[in-house]
C-alpha cells in the first residue's frame, strides 16, 4: 500500500479532559472512515504524532492537530514535495470528517514535515541521527 501522511483537525472544546484513549479513539475512527481496519494501529502499519494548540498564538477556537503516518514501514526519511498529504476537519459533535482545503495543507506541512520525522518519535529521531 501507498504511504502518505493524514493530518487531523479537532477542537480543543470536542475534548474538554483530553486523554490518551481519546486520541486513539480518533486515530482508529478515521481508519475505519478511509476504509482500514483500525487494529492496524496496534499492528504497528501506522504512527501517529499529536500536535497540541499553540499556547504561543491565542484563538478563538483551538485546535490541536493528529498527524498519522499511513504505511510507515513503506517509506523512512524525509518527505518531499511530492509526497502525498490529506488534510481533515474532524468534528466530535457533528460526528463527521470532511477533506480540506489544499491551501491550508501547504501552511500546516512547511512546519509538520520537518517537525514531525516520518514513522518515529522527535526525539528517537535526533538521537538516531547523532549515533
Amino acid at each position: 500500500m501507498v504511504p502518505k501522511r493524514v493530518i487531523l483537525r479537532l477542537q480543543e472544546s470536542n475534548f474538554p479532559r483530553m486523554s490518551y484513549s481519546d486520541i486513539v479513539e480518533c486515530v482508529k475512527c478515521f481508519l475505519a472512515y478511509s476504509g482500514r481496519l483500525p487494529e492496524e494501529t496496534e499492528q504497528g502499519w501506522h504512527f501517529w504524532h499529536l500536535q497540541p494548540p499553540s499556547p504561543v498564538t491565542p484563538q478563538a477556537n483551538p485546535r490541536f492537530h493528529i498527524i498519522i503516518d499511513i504505511n510507515r514501514m513503506e517509506h523512512s526519511g524525509p518527505l518531499d514535495e511530492q509526497f502525498p498529504h490529506e488534510i481533515y476537519r474532524v468534528s466530535r459533535v457533528e460526528n463527521e470528517i470532511k477533506q480540506e482545503h489544499d491551501n491550508f495543507l501547504r501552511k500546516l506541512r512547511h512546519f509538520s514535515d520537518d517537525f514531525y520525522p516520518w514513522g518515529e518519535e522527535k526525539r528517537r529521531a535526533v538521537s538516531g541521527s547523532s549515533a
